[in-house]
């Protein structure tokens, strides 16, 4: 086995030297550090204030999830709670709530977690949890331009404008 061609005996292992092929090629200089104060991190995250969203199972830990968030980024993260009401019910095209539960063709099964939205001009189908999100970060980003108000469509019913909803 020792010396024979097909192991390569003459390969050198080691440190290997610097040639003029590896010289000539670009390599981009590393980021640089920004003297300025880091900038902080902001999270909108939905208030799930919730025991569960479906039968038999347990709701999501939200304050625990919260408590670690700011205990491992402390300064350098702000976390704003969104109220989540109708988030996963309207659409975030067309911010109408008229949508239906996708039926599987071969069981006749509705699908909870698909919606399709029923609008003519709108006539799109999503993942509730990604319509969800997408709806909480058109509530956060909303807000602060508003006077802390929410969007129309995910306002509760008999709700006060004194409350703010975020």
């Amino acid at each position: 086995m020792h010396g024979s061609v097909k192991y390569n005996k003459k390969a050198s292992t080691g440190v290997k030297t610097s040639s003029a092929e590896n010289e000539s090629k670009y390599c981009p200089p590393a980021p640089l550090d920004h003297p300025d104060k880091p900038r902080k991190t902001i999270i909108a995250f939905g208030d799930g204030m919730f025991n569960s969203s479906l039968r038999g199972n347990r709701g999501a830990p939200v304050h625990l999830i919260k408590k670690a968030l700011q205990k491992y980024c402390g300064n350098q993260l702000e976390i704003c709670m969104v109220d989540e009401y109708l988030t996963s019910q309207i659409c975030n095209r067309c911010k109408n709530r008229n949508m239906d539960n996708v039926v599987t063709e071969k069981s006749k099964r509705r699908v909870h977690t698909i919606l399709k939205c029923k609008q003519n001009t709108c006539n799109i189908v999503w993942n509730r949890d990604i319509m969800a999100a997408n709806n909480i970060l058109d509530i956060f980003l909303f807000a602060p331009r508003n006077n802390n108000q929410c969007l129309d469509v995910f306002m509760r019913q008999g709700a006060t404008s004194d409350q703010p909803p975020v």
